[in-house]
């Protein structure tokens, strides 16, 4: 597995502006929106916008949730090519 939990929870509790949960040369990373635009080679997998959007509220899932959430952001790594 390419997503982690770990990675869900560190991309919804981030203090990166706009946060971006990005994958680059096989490694999971939390950045600003900033920091995507100044690097072109990172495969955005999901921003923090985007999954509190579709949990429809911005408290931080419990675990057994961050672990579904985390195989459906790796599912979807493996659909655009990462």
């Amino acid at each position: 597995m390419t997503v982690s939990a770990e990675d869900v929870r560190a991309l919804l509790t981030s203090d990166a502006r706009d946060a971006h949960l990005i994958l680059e040369e096989g490694v999971v990373s939390v950045v600003s929106a900033d920091a995507v635009a100044d690097d072109p080679s990172a495969l955005v997998v999901a921003t923090a916008r985007e999954i509190t959007d579709a949990l429809g509220h911005a408290d931080l899932p419990g675990d057994d949730r961050l672990r579904i959430l985390a195989a459906q952001l790796d599912s979807r790594v493996a659909t655009l090519g990462g």
